[in-house]
């Protein structure tokens, strides 16, 4: 999405009491709302065997390092030094919050490999700094998958541009940059299809299950972006596609064991382990715990 001060200012008094109105529904004072809503996100990929991956902003697991009890045993990665659009920063200012994120992180003994930018806005500056800071991967670049069948293209495409102010056509495959792994993203993501189509829990359901197929269908990496904040609206759906996932024998894999895979398997077959038919990876990504957290990312805090 865009930033929060330029969609305001866009949209105006009326987007911003509904936006205000849907924040205060997910977030409170305290961290409890959202800890409850990410502990049951985790619980689900534990249940069903699977490692999520987490990409959190800095400065929110340094105030709430409580976060990271409950992410045990999934993986961690980093979604900025703030949330902060970083496509017209200069490299010189990307280098400095990248490494500041990167300290932040070490401090707390955490070793992330993989980047996902705030807004999954970046320009080729980020990629090469995120490279340059020897991260093993980057999953910022967004790519529309959707059922064959799907009728509402011309929706999702307009509210990917809304949402991402760049909209990248649909290549399902990771990408080899250098040194860099790219793991693009699958939307429509929880943001479009909850916050500006308004579909309901059904819908939900139908149009990941589609995403599934299309997955099944040409054997891609299936990128799920989440937001624990959303989870309530969120999981039949996500229940409903891991079910079809492990029905259909598919690798479910954090991040960065896929970055890895692909990394070394030098373009040989089997395209996945085990001759695994698709890929799937379950993201959610955490850059506000509370009120106070999202009104200072407003203001660029």
């Amino acid at each position: 999405m865009l930033s929060e001060r330029k969609e305001i200012r866009r949209k105006g008094l009326r987007f911003s009491l509904r936006r205000i109105i849907i924040v205060s529904t997910r977030y409170g004072l305290s961290s409890r709302k959202f800890l409850i809503g990410l502990q049951r996100m985790v619980t689900l990929l534990k249940q069903h065997n699977v490692v999520g991956t987490f990409p959190v902003t800095a400065l929110i697991v340094k105030r709430h390092p409580e976060l990271l009890s409950i992410l045990e045993g999934m993986e961690v990665a980093v979604h900025g030094y703030k949330h902060t659009d970083v496509s017209k920063m200069s490299r010189e200012y990307q280098e400095t919050m990248l490494r500041e994120a990167l300290d932040i992180f070490s401090s707390l003994g955490l070793k992330p490999t993989g980047h996902r930018a705030p807004y999954l806005r970046l320009n080729e500056t980020t990629l090469d700094v995120v490279s340059q800071m020897g991260l093993l991967y980057d999953s910022s670049v967004p790519s529309m998958w959707r059922d064959e069948g799907e009728s509402n293209e011309s929706k999702y495409l307009k509210n990917a541009f809304l949402s991402y102010g760049l909209y990248k056509s649909g290549n399902q495959l990771p990408v080899i940059r250098g040194r860099l792994v790219i793991l693009p993203v699958a939307i429509p993501d929880d943001e479009i299809l909850i916050d500006r189509l308004r579909i309901n829990e059904k819908q939900l359901t139908t149009t990941v299950i589609g995403m599934g197929k299309s997955a099944l269908s040409s054997g891609g990496h299936l990128v799920l972006q989440l937001h624990p904040e959303r989870f309530h609206l969120f999981h039949e759906a996500l229940e409903t596609v891991l079910n079809f996932a492990q029905e259909h024998d598919a690798w479910i894999a954090p991040l960065k064991d896929v970055a890895l895979w692909w990394r070394d398997r030098q373009d040989t077959e089997p395209r996945w382990p085990d001759n695994a038919p698709f890929a799937i990876s379950i993201s959610g990504d955490i850059d506000a715990v509370t009120l106070t957290d999202f009104g200072l990312r407003i203001f660029g805090r």
